[in-house]
């Protein structure tokens, strides 16, 4: 078997990775993608160390993903089990395991490890689907979780996290938009009160970064014609840019806001909104999110190197490893774009935001082709989008998700991410 390890941390900020699936790798080099083959998970829990009414609060989690989607996802309640992490077919939970003891560090809130097919680098993608899942909620930290909402972000919502943890049971990765329940951490109680209050709280439900991404991932029939699409390329100085985190940003929503902060240095746009959805730039400087719903957008690119404290080595092999070395300077995007523009800043945040371009969609609609030029004081225009139907056969604006190197999600510290480029994950394999 073959383990990957995600995790959430009790600490702010930390890494994640924006809108993806789970990506590994095969012995030929193509990138495969992690999920169930047939998504109904079968579950059941540990009650050593378990909260009073945890059975209910495992139900409204897993509920959280299949009532607020379109996924064709579902659940079976199995019993309770006083057995060890397992290589069967269920998603087990667990309250009475250190996760420290499966590597991870020691400010850990949840731990979830997904047993895969295939071994430590696989063989071909018929060896890619997960067949087992274990969440492991910290036992140091149980006098700590809440069972009730919260308006303190600060606090262990037990059943955020574990909504949290079973994205990533599903396939999911971590995002970099602060609304969605993918994001990786929570804010230490003596965190600055301006950080603090960009978290929505309670945070229980579903932001459509999440929505739209479990439900690319198992799609409805129809999944295209009810949503909308976009896509297109990053570049830099002509040259495509890996690395960039995209936002498509839902303009007409009532509570769109914009927040710089200034940790590590530099400032950093935090980007809120539920409605707003976002991936990283791939291979070439391509990037693609489905799932978006009608209405009207614009766009923001911003490094994935300077993200408040952590760049791409928190994020995944795949960027840390090819992403484009420097920062992408964050900018909104206009169309077009060929004016010698500086990039954005809290000062010219106001004027930026007027002069960027913005588009309207309607379901089974796309804007491809979208060239998001880094603002770097040059002269440089960017291609025209068009609207199609869809943008899987557009030239630049298709991604093929069999080629190059893989896009991995072992969402981690420095430490831990290097231990497991040298090889951790095989140790781990069963």
């Amino acid at each position: 078997m073959n383990c990957v390890f995600l995790f959430i941390l009790f600490l702010f900020p930390f890494s994640a990775f924006s809108g993806a699936f789970l990506w590994d790798l095969t012995k030929t080099n193509d990138r495969i993608q992690r999920k169930w083959q047939r998504p109904h998970l079968r579950w059941q829990y540990n009650p050593d160390n378990a909260s009073a009414g945890i059975q209910a609060i495992i139900q409204n989690a897993l509920q959280a993903w299949e009532q607020q989607s379109t996924a064709q996802i579902s659940d079976e309640f199995m019993g309770t089990t006083k057995e060890g992490p397992q290589n069967d077919t269920n998603l087990t939970v667990f309250f009475n395991i250190n996760p420290i003891t499966y590597g991870a560090p020691v400010n850990v809130v949840a731990y979830t490890l997904l047993n895969t097919r295939g071994d430590g680098f696989l063989k071909n993608a018929a060896d890619g689907p997960i067949v087992n899942a274990n969440i492991l909620l910290n036992p140091t930290l149980t006098s700590q979780w809440q069972t009730t909402p919260s308006t303190d972000p600060t606090q262990l919502d037990l059943q955020q996290i574990i909504t949290h943890e079973i994205g990533h049971a599903f396939g999911l990765a971590h995002s970099f938009l602060v609304d969605s329940i993918m994001y990786p951490a929570v804010p230490l109680p003596n965190t600055s009160a301006e950080l603090k209050a960009v978290f929505r709280t309670p945070k229980r439900t579903l932001a459509q970064d999440d929505t739209a991404w479990i439900e690319m991932l198992y799609p409805v029939q129809n999944f295209d014609e009810l949503t909308a699409q976009i896509a297109g390329r990053v570049t830099l100085g002509s040259q495509g840019f890996t690395g960039a985190h995209v936002i498509a940003v839902k303009t007409d929503e009532q509570d769109l806001a914009f927040t710089f902060l200034s940790q590590g240095g530099n400032p950093t746009l935090m980007t809120k909104g539920l409605q707003n959805v976002s991936t990283f730039s791939e291979n070439n400087g391509n990037f693609q999110i489905k799932g978006l719903k009608p209405g009207t957008y614009r766009m923001i690119a911003q490094s994935g190197t300077s993200f408040l404290n952590f760049g791409l080595a928190n994020v995944n092999a795949y960027l840390n490893q090819f992403g484009t070395p420097g920062i992408f300077p964050l900018e909104f995007w206009k169309n077009p774009d060929c004016a010698a523009t500086s990039a954005l800043s809290n000062s010219n945040f106001s004027d930026s935001l007027t002069a960027s371009s913005t588009f309207t969609l309607t379901a089974n609609q796309a804007y491809c082709g979208i060239d998001i030029v880094a603002h770097t004081g040059d002269t440089v225009c960017g291609n025209q989008p068009s609207l199609q139907t869809n943008c899987n056969d557009d030239g630049g604006c298709s991604l093929n998700p069999s080629a190059g190197m893989p896009n991995y999600v072992l969402i981690l510290e420095i430490s831990l991410f290097l231990l497991l480029i040298l090889g951790l994950r095989k140790q781990r394999a069963n």
